[in-house]
């Protein structure tokens, strides 16, 4: 589940986690207060396998 963290670069709000939960990580942070950095990589949806996966070592 996603959750809030400050920005390595500008310090302020942005998120960490699975993607599917932005705007409940950040649901108390105005939109103009929020890390407005690229993100170094930008996932497309399915690309990676699951964390369930990973872990069992299966490939997607």
């Amino acid at each position: 589940m996603c959750h809030e963290i400050a920005c390595a670069t500008c310090g302020k709000p942005t998120w960490e986690g699975c993607g599917e939960h932005i705007e409940y990580a950040l649901k108390h942070v105005p939109l103009n207060e929020r890390c407005a950095c690229p993100r170094e990589k930008v996932k497309a949806a399915g690309s990676e396998r699951s964390t369930l996966d990973r872990i069992l070592g299966r490939s997607k």
